[in-house]
């Protein structure tokens, strides 16, 4: 019966008819009946067993099929019909088969047959189920169930009962559960008639339970107490409802109060479970005379389904409506709908009043006498007396059931008050947790258990302890603070204590709201009573306090957590005040230990800790409070921290001098402490108690005390920081940092953290104004305060008192004010350089103050904010700040004199206050802004009297900038013409035809003055690109260089538009330096220059700084101007000398005193005496400029030994070298002007002045040569060697060069373009003529390049003129030059050949660097002595140069034209033996060449050099051929390891293209090549393998991977084949290229047109190292790939199947074919083209090595045309036409091809293609015509017309092709490639799976479908290959169903 009724069961009713569920519906009755029936025949265990038991299982079962449905989707219901199995439960009772079932049962409740829990399951279920819900109507019949159901249950009881350990292990615990489950709801719902039953079946729940906990296996423990919180949640269920609630603290009086039960009650005396409750109370109303007035209690079930709890007044009528008055409300959530809640009430907006109530239950609905008989109160009796707290806690304690005890435990805890009822005031429960339960739970957490173990045991503690009463709670916090260490004790719990503290903390977080964590989890969770947060704060604070606690980890947490507690009130004040109590006497006991002798040391962490703890209670408190704590008791709190703080400083300097304080503690464990941490912590302590309030201050004695106490430089800092922060209240109101108990507990009721409104106060001043300027004055500006080792703290904390006092207004602001000293001395003794800077900054910034107010006049308000009366004269603040500076430089110039170690920083600060306050007053520290020419210079004026302003750097040429100018031309608009040039033919500009034909945008070169306008720059741009200077226009510059950081501009400040800016403006004024790049417009059509100027770049504004130009253009009042030229280069000749190596344009952290000096004499303009010196050495007067020419003075005057000469030796001694680089500057100055700076004068004035400028630079060039000048000036030269810097020699050179060349020497107006040469004067040669010793001329002019890293390139080039002049003037010139000693020459010319650029990479920079690099190679080239000698200089210095460069190009360029003989005089320089010393270095630079590491660094790898190499190799070779390369090209392939070319004696014959190249070359050779000829094959086997070819191994290019050098190489090997005597040079190259095809791709030879010769030499294998080839995936089609690579894999079957024919006939195209290799060569076959069309061909060949095939495409038939038979003709004849179109623009070349057949190439075969018969064809596609072909067609006609098919049949044979054809592919394909199946996917559409042939199918049913029709295919054509399927292969299906209920197998037919 059991299998029929499984069938039965698994119907779907949804899916059968009326008809059909009626039979079932009838044979389920039927089946009940029977097995009630065989129940009966078997009352007793001896009547054998009824087998159909699992029958009756099924049938009660819930979860078959026809009662539940089928699994629904996720918008459907279930479909079963569960009332049929209610039907079939009813059946069975009306059978009486309970009554039956529950003898069957009990009758074997002791035998091994009794049923599984399974089983049990469902009769169990089915017993549920049959129990009436409402049996409120005790019948005869009900009861008779009941009594058979509880049989049947306690014999389900009696057998687990009786069950043994070793039984229950055997049993699953989901059967258990599930039965116990099942039992627990039985008995739950018999509770109101049969409660004793019930009561007896949870006494059976707690015995099993205490069998499982008990037991010794662990999961069986586990079990039992996961079934203890089952019962304990059942208990609570089972919970009776209180007997009344008392609600208080309501808004409305009248609501508090208590409410009375008023639900139904069963007979026995308790409430009704599953019935609505409600509570009543009833009063007198006292507004209506006495009337009674009821509210109600009670809970309503919303629309929404949500039950909501009200206290309202019911309306009489009709309560539970809309008229009843809602007072208080409370959305219930589903653990609140039993009872309501005690919390979270809310007001009612229209009756009720804030605050709601809370609700307080009292009693329970029970009989009298039964209050403490509830479950609950059972099972707290047993779990009290089986012990059951001991046994978790044990000494067997075990982590897991700790976990699972927490609920007992808690459930335990909370039964503590659980007792009390209406009648009686309270009657504590017996039953419940004891004090010993809690002591022994902490005795286990001290037992150094496990630690896991010990945290769940902290979770359990704080969890209960808000529930515990006080005689329970007090006992248990009093043992944890024992267990600190005391003296009783001898071990220190402190990390027990500290972890369940955090625990604590951790529950009771502070941003955790205690109620709404309730309402989650479903606990109760009352707040700490007053009593318990006593004790806990007591031991949280011996915790914080303990001697080790530093070293806690929840240290911190644990004073988040006090702080959150000591604010609830009304006890936190207390606690607070008693606290810090504690803290002030541990203050008290540190401050009389003032030293560190004596027997008791003192813990100095402790002490530092207890520090912290006092602002940690502070922080705590209320400001009120916190303020009456300090100042109570005459502020005793402040003065015991600042006794403890005088301590501490005492204490530590009776120390040893060590970097930390010991501590010692009674464990004897020292722990460091920072000194300077421990005083930064107190100090910021001290400043925060006296900040909290004004009636506090600290007093000038103390703070005097501190400073004497903290002499160290670290503590010293710390206190002026101190004093600085609390010198003044801090403004805004800050959050006080360190306050975490800012968040409090949301509700604002008594017993919770209240949140303080005046927490967040600012921090007031810790002492008065006069204490602060006296802290001020006497202890910061005291002259004994060492600035040496303070770092910017201190001096920020300067600034702070000082600003402070500022505002105040109680510091004056004048000359003499203490701060100005201060800022004197922390100016020049600050050993922090940044602590100087800023006190620079700060200085200036003071006088500049100053200087406004004296400028404003006495008494106007002064920027400090105040009246401040100035004191002195008009200028009082220069000559104050001048008579500072001058008295620090005289000091720094006696210090340097003595030698003192810190005169030179000195010197240094010095000067750049100096610097820095002579940029102010230049205006904006930009420059010499305003030392400029005097705009109200007129045309009258004399040039000596207009140059007097002008800075003394910028008077001459020396200062020009060399910048950027990037000219953008705009393009002509259609129809506009452009404008016409203003000016004539003989302007200098071209006509706009000329300039249309330049090019858009042009970059060149420009030098710019200073002083020069930007109207003078536009004229010069206007000038080079020939276009008029009305149509140019300015748009932008960068690359500037600011330093007003004070003022920083919107965007990149480097950056400027020139668009708005006047022309007027100067290139100083635009901060335009070296380097700067400006663009400019070139216009077509004439510019709108509507707005183009703008106002603020004045030449004369205004300055706001010191006005320092009098005090250095005059004399001043005391004489200054003289005194302080005089003091700075006193100060120049003393500073000591250090050789700089490095250049100008390099960075250098220390600070150059010279080149501030420098910069000061630059800045300023020049000194008149040094003037008046210089032009009366030089017998011109300073008073006039309109002395005669010098062509006006005879020649034979000049002589050069002038008695004037010694005042010009006095000028320049070499013994005060900068004073005589002063004087050259002067000199330079008058020899070379610079006329720019006379552009900002109207045009006119500019004129006459450049008039006069020149003819007084002549005159003075006349009067200094006449006077001795130049000798005086080359003397210098001579003699300053490599003593002094570069300064003096680029001057020196400039002064010569002028003298040599006068007005001839020419200036490019751009780099671009190289200058012409200079050409000498009378005076010039004459100079010449009179060189008494040009030998150490010589030498000093290559010292200068040589010696000095630093030297610019204008000096270099003038060294280079020199040179050349003095080389052409006499050649004996350039012996003297190669002979210098220490190879001078060689390193001068090899340097500056390959000189590279140095500082920025500008284009300026650029240029300048090529420049001297091209003037060095005309130099060796012009001069043929010159080049002689430079040729082996060069071949040397070829190892040293760097393949990174980019500055090569010359270098490689005069080794070229020397080999080639190129240049003027080069013919002879270059011998043999140079040559092949050449070709050796050449080959051996190539070899250290590295290879680019991958394609994305070729872009950063440089080939400069490479590409010199190979340009030198084939110049080489083009002029000495391959003689000199010998032993080169041996290294070369050494190195390289590349094979030898030459080594190819045998050149094997060529096809293809390379035949018609190789066959000429053959004819030529006659035997091998000579020697020369082999070294230069090898060289290019060298290059082109070496350099031009990738390496084999991946991830690298080739060396030449640019296009120049891969062009150089091809050049190298061309030249070498080209010099070959015969033609083995080319048939090597031929023979390589043929190796190179080979190797590629057919693809690629195809697309070469080139048929490569089968050569072992040069073949290289291309089959793939993979074993297989794969199947490419379709999207979903992997189920098929895995099938088809399986039966691929079985060689019998795959061979049977490829095998199989079928007839051409019905073969369509594409088909597979089982020929291969040589098989195919002859063969027709038709090839797909990804195009889709097929393409007939020809195998002519076949390559056994690479596994190609040859084939010719064939001629493509277009069509054929048949006409009718002529009469004319015979009737046997016939005639046809074959018609081809002109033009096919997808037919492929009649070339023959070689790739692999299954493969094909990219873009054109597909890898598809079929093997064609012949049908009357020939190879050339021609037909065979004939009788014989007659029949052949007729007999081909007949087979066809006789094979015949049916559609299935044709796509079975399809099916088999398209197999046949993967197999082969995959056979025959090149390894580790994919064949793609598209084909056969379409092809086993015929198969009809279940899904699309797209889509996933089964593996398994693709198999057997697709086996089935190739078995039908090869059983009609290849039967032969079928019998190997159908009795080799052996295949056979069988299909079946097994049933899993009862293991039924049904075989399918």
């Amino acid at each position: 019966m059991k299998p029929v009724i499984s069938i039965l069961l698994e119907q779907q009713a949804s899916k059968i008819g009326q008809f059909e569920r009626n039979c079932v519906e009838e044979s389920l009755k039927l089946a009940i009946l029977i097995v009630s029936e065989d129940l009966k025949l078997r009352p007793n265990a001896d009547a054998g067993e009824c087998e159909i038991l699992e029958v009756l299982a099924m049938l009660f079962n819930r979860k078959k099929l026809y009662y539940k449905g089928a699994k629904p989707n996720w918008n459907a219901n279930l479909t079963g019909l569960p009332e049929v199995r209610i039907q079939i439960i009813n059946t069975f009772r009306s059978a009486k088969g309970f009554s039956v079932l529950a003898n069957y049962l009990a009758a074997r409740v002791a035998t091994v047959h009794f049923p599984s829990l399974d089983i049990l399951h469902q009769l169990l279920c089915a017993a549920h189920d049959v129990i009436p819900v409402s049996n409120t109507v005790m019948d005869g019949k009900i009861k008779a169930l009941e009594d058979d159901i509880i049989r049947l249950a306690k014999s389900v009881m009696r057998f687990l009962g009786n069950a043994s350990e070793d039984a229950l292990k055997k049993l699953s615990h989901d059967s258990l559960s599930g039965v116990r489950s099942d039992l627990q709801r039985i008995f739950d719902r018999l509770v109101p008639t049969r409660r004793e039953d019930t009561h007896d079946f949870y006494a059976f729940w707690r015995s099993l339970t205490l069998k499982f906990i008990t037991s010794q296996s662990l999961p069986l423990r586990l079990f039992g107490w996961d079934q203890v919180g089952e019962l304990i949640g059942a208990c609570g269920e089972m919970r009776p409802p209180p007997r009344a609630f008392i609600a208080s603290g309501a808004g409305c009086t009248f609501v508090n109060g208590q409410y009375n039960f008023t639900g139904s009650t069963t007979v026995d005396g308790y409430a009704r479970r599953g019935v609505e409750i409600s509570y009543e109370r009833i009063f007198t109303n006292p507004e209506k005379s006495g009337a009674s007035k009821k509210l109600t209690l009670f809970r309503c079930t919303m629309r929404s389904q949500q039950k909501w709890w009200f206290l309202s007044e019911a309306d009489e009528e009709q309560p539970g409506t809309d008229k009843d008055i809602d007072y208080y409300q409370h959305k219930s959530k589903q653990h609140e709908e039993a009872e309501p809640p005690a919390f979270g009430w809310v007001t009612c907006r229209n009756s009720g009043i804030e605050p709601p109530p809370t609700l307080r239950g009292i009693g329970l609905v029970v009989p009298t006498g039964e209050e403490f008989n509830t479950l609950e109160h059972q099972l707290a009796k047993w779990a009290i007396d089986n012990g059951i707290i001991e046994l978790v806690l044990g000494d067997s304690v075990h982590r897991e059931v700790v976990a699972r005890s927490t609920p007992l435990i808690r459930f335990l805890a909370s039964m503590c008050d659980n007792g009390e009822t209406v009648d009686t005031a309270s009657h504590r429960n017996t039953y419940c947790l004891q004090a010993s339960h809690l002591q022994l739970a902490w005795k286990t957490c001290t037992s150094k258990a496990d630690a896991a173990v010990s945290a769940e045991v902290y979770q359990l503690l704080v969890s209960i302890l808000p529930s515990l009463p006080k005689d329970l709670a007090t006992p248990l916090l009093t043992a944890i603070q024992k267990s600190l260490k005391d003296s009783t004790m001898k071990h220190d719990y402190l990390f027990e204590v500290a972890q369940f503290c955090s625990a604590l903390a951790t529950t009771n977080r502070p941003d955790v709201d205690v109620r709404s964590s309730a309402a989650k989890t479903g606990h109760r969770l009352p707040l700490l009573p007053d009593a318990i947060r006593a004790e806990i704060l007591k031991l949280l604070w011996a915790v914080l306090t303990h001697p080790e606690a530093s070293t806690l980890k929840v240290y911190d947490q644990l004073k988040n957590y006090v702080t959150f507690e000591v604010r609830v009130e009304p006890m936190g004040t207390l606690y607070r005040k008693d606290f810090l109590d504690s803290c002030k006497q541990a203050l008290l006991s540190n401050a009389k230990r003032t030293t560190t002798t004596g027997e008791e040391k003192i813990d100095e962490i402790l002490a530092l800790r207890m520090v912290k703890l006092t602002k940690f209670v502070l922080e705590a408190c209320p400001h009120v409070q916190a303020v009456s704590l300090v100042t109570d008791h005459a502020a005793s709190l402040a003065v015991l921290l600042f006794g403890e703080l005088t301590a501490f400083l005492s204490r530590r300097a009776d120390s040893l001098h060590s970097p930390v304080i010991r501590r010692f503690s009674s464990t004897n464990a020292s722990v460091g402490l920072n000194q300077a941490v421990a005083l930064t912590e107190r100090l910021e302590i001290l400043r925060y108690v006296y900040g909290l309030t004004d009636r506090a201050e600290m007093t000038s004695q103390q703070l005097d005390h501190l400073w004497s106490l903290c002499s160290k430089p670290s503590d010293r800092e710390s206190l002026m920081v101190f004093m600085a922060n609390a010198s003044s209240s801090e403004t805004g109101t800050p959050e006080i940092p360190g306050a975490p108990g800012a968040q409090t507990v949301p509700n604002n009721t008594a017993g919770q953290a209240q949140p303080d409104p005046q927490m967040h106060q600012p921090m007031l001043a810790a002492f008065s104004d006069e204490v602060c300027a006296y802290v001020f004055q006497n202890l910061f500006c005291a002259a004994n305060t060492n600035w040496e080792h303070l770092g910017e703290d201190a001096y920020q904390s300067f600034q702070m008192i000082y600003k402070s006092l500022r505002r105040a207004a109680k510091t004056s602001l004048t000359a003499s004010d203490h701060a100005l000293d201060a800022l004197w001395k922390i100016c020049l003794e600050a050993g922090n350089d940044e602590v100087a800077a800023q006190a620079m900054k700060d200085l200036l910034a003071v006088y500049s103050a100053i200087a406004a107010i004296d400028r404003k006049g006495s008494g106007e308000k002064s920027v400090w904010g105040q009246n401040t009366a100035v004191e002195g004269s008009k200028n009082g603040s220069e000559e104050g700040f001048a008579r500072r500076v001058f008295e620090c430089l005289v000091q720094v110039k006696r210090a340097l004199e003595t030698g003192s170690p810190s005169s030179e920083r000195s010197a240094e600060r010095c000067l750049l206050i100096l610097n820095a306050a002579v940029a102010q007053s230049n205006g904006n520290g930009k420059g010499s802004v305003s030392a400029q020419i005097d705009p109200l210079a007129s045309s009258e004026s004399k040039i000596i009297d207009v140059l007097k302003t002008v800075a003394h750097g910028m008077r001459g040429q020396t200062c020009y900038r060399t910048i950027t100018i990037v000219a953008k031309r705009t393009t002509p608009q259609n129809g506009v013409p452009p404008v016409q040039s203003s000016r004539g033919e003989k302007g200098n500009l071209a006509s706009s035809s000329s300039s249309a034909r330049m090019p858009t945008t042009i970059r060149f070169s420009l030098e710019v003055h200073p002083l020069e306008t930007l109207s003078s720059v536009k004229e010069k741009v206007a000038e080079y690109c020939k276009h008029d200077a009305a149509l140019v226009k300015p748009l932008s510059t960068s690359g500037r260089q600011t330093r007003d950081r004070n003022h920083p501009s919107s965007g990149d400040p480097s950056q400027m538009s020139l668009t708005t800016v006047s022309e007027d403006s100067l290139v100083a004024q635009l901060a335009i330096t070296d380097g700067c790049e400006v663009v400019f417009l070139i216009a077509n059509q004439p510019l709108n220059q509507s707005g183009s100027t703008t106002v603020g770049m004045e030449t004369s504004k205004k300055t706001q700084g010191l006005d320092l130009n009098e005090i250095f253009s005059s004399d001043g009042k005391h004489g200054s101007a003289d005194k302080f030229f005089d003091t700075l280069l006193d100060i120049l000749e003393a500073l000591p000398v250090e050789e700089r190596m490095h250049s100008e344009t390099s960075s250098s952290t220390k600070t150059d005193a010279r080149k501030l000096v420098w910069d000061l004499f630059l800045a300023m303009p020049t000194n008149s005496g040094f003037v008046d010196l210089v032009r009366s050495a030089a017998g011109v007067e300073s008073k006039s400029g309109n002395n005669s020419a010098m062509d006006h003075t005879p020649v034979d005057s000049m002589i050069v030994d002038s008695p004037q000469g010694e005042e010009w030796r006095t000028l320049l001694d070499g013994t005060n070298f900068h004073r005589s680089v002063y004087v050259m500057r002067v000199i330079d100055s008058f020899l070379q002007p610079a006329p720019e700076i006379l552009t900002s004068l109207t045009p006119a004035t500019a004129s006459a002045l450049q008039k006069q400028m020149y003819d007084d630079a002549a005159e003075f060039r006349s009067g200094f040569i006449n006077s001795g000048g130049f000798d005086a000036v080359l003397r210098f030269f001579m003699d300053s060697g490599k003593k002094q810097t570069h300064m003096g020699n680029a001057f020196a050179l400039r002064i010569l060069k002028c003298c040599f060349f006068g007005q001839n020497t020419a200036r490019a107006v751009n780099f671009d373009q190289e200058p012409p040469p200079s050409s000498l004067d009378e005076s010039g040669k004459m100079l010449l003529r009179t060189l008494s010793d040009p030998g150490h001329l010589l030498a000093s002019l290559t010292s200068v390049v040589i010696d000095n890293a630093s030297v610019t390139h204008a000096a270099i080039i003038d060294v280079l003129q020199l040179l050349r002049l003095l080389f052409l003037s006499d050649s004996r010139m350039t012996d003297a030059f190669m002979s210098l000693p220490n190879d001078m020459a060689e390193g001068l010319l090899v340097t500056l050949l390959s000189w590279e650029s140095r500082g920025n990479f500008s284009l300026a920079n650029v240029n300048a660097t090529a420049r001297v690099r091209r003037t060095t190679q005309d130099l060796i080239l012009m001069i043929p002595a010159l080049s002689q000698a430079v040729f082996p200089w060069l071949i040397k210095a070829l190892d040293g140069v760097d393949i990174s460069s980019d500055s090569s190009d010359e270098f490689f360029s005069v080794l070229r034209q020397l080999v080639q003989g190129s240049g003027k005089a080069t013919a002879s320089v270059v011998s043999a033996d140079h040559l092949i010393k050449l070709s050796t270095a050449v080959c051996k630079k190539l070899i250290s060449y590295p290879s680019p590491t991958s394609d994305s660094t070729v872009v950063d790898f440089s080939t400069g050099v490479l590409c010199g190499s190979l340009t030198l190799l084939r110049a080489i070779i083009e002029t000495a051929g391959g003689s000199p390369l010998n032993e080169g090209v041996e290294i070369l392939l050494k190195a390289l390891q590349v094979p030898y070319w030459s080594g190819f004696n045998n050149f094997p014959r060529k096809t293809g293209v390379l035949a018609m190249i190789s066959s000429p070359l053959r004819s030529k050779r006659e035997g091998g090549p000579n020697a020369v000829d082999r070294t230069l094959i090898d060289l290019m086997g060298a290059i082109f393998d070496g350099f031009l070819s990738s390496p084999e191994a991946g991830g690298s290019t080739a060396i030449c991977c640019d296009r120049d050098s891969r062009q150089l190489g091809f050049d190298v090997i061309a030249s070498a084949a080209r010099s070959c005597n015969s033609g083995d040079g080319y048939l090597a190259l031929v023979t390589r290229i043929n190796a190179i095809i080979r190797t590629t791709a057919p693809s690629l030879r195809h697309h070469w047109g080139h048929d490569a010769f089968s050569d072992e030499a040069g073949t290289h294998s291309m089959t793939s190292t993979s074993k297989y080839s794969g199947l490419r995936n379709q999207g979903c089609t992997c189920y098929m790939n895995s099938v088809l690579q399986q039966l691929f894999m079985m060689p019998g079957l795959r061979k049977n199947l490829c095998s199989a024919t079928v007839p051409s006939s019905l073969r369509t195209s594409g088909g597979g074919n089982r020929m291969k290799g040589v098989e195919l060569i002859g063969k027709n076959i038709s090839l797909q083209w990804d195009s889709g069309v097929a393409y007939p061909a020809l195998v002519e060949g076949y390559n056994k090595e690479t596994g190609a095939h040859t084939i010719r495409y064939l001629a493509l038939q277009i069509a054929t045309v048949r006409p009718q038979m002529d009469s004319s003709q015979g009737s046997g004849q016939q005639q046809s036409q074959q018609m081809y179109h002109d033009d096919v623009a997808s037919f492929p070349q009649e070339l023959q091809d070689e790739f692999f057949l299954s493969e094909g190439r990219p873009g054109r075969e597909t890898g598809v293609f079929e093997i064609v018969p012949s049908d009357g064809l020939d190879g050339s596609g021609g037909e065979i015509v004939g009788e014989s072909s007659n029949k052949v067609r007729q007999s081909d006609s007949d087979q066809t017309s006789r094979l015949k098919e049916t559609e299935e049949e044709a796509s079975s044979r399809h099916l088999l092709e398209e197999v046949q054809r993967t197999f082969v592919h995959l056979d025959e394909g090149v390894r580790g490639r994919c064949f793609d199946p598209r084909s056969l996917v379409e092809a086993s559409g015929c198969l009809k799976l279940e899904f699309d042939v797209w889509q996933q199918n089964d593996a398994s049913e693709f198999a057997m479908k697709l086996l089935d029709r190739l078995e039908g295919s090869l059983k009609r054509w290849a039967p032969e290959n079928f019998k190997y399927l159908d009795h080799t292969f052996g295949l056979k299906q069988t299909k079946q169903k097994r049933c899993e209920e009862c293991g039924l197998k049904v075989r399918a037919l």
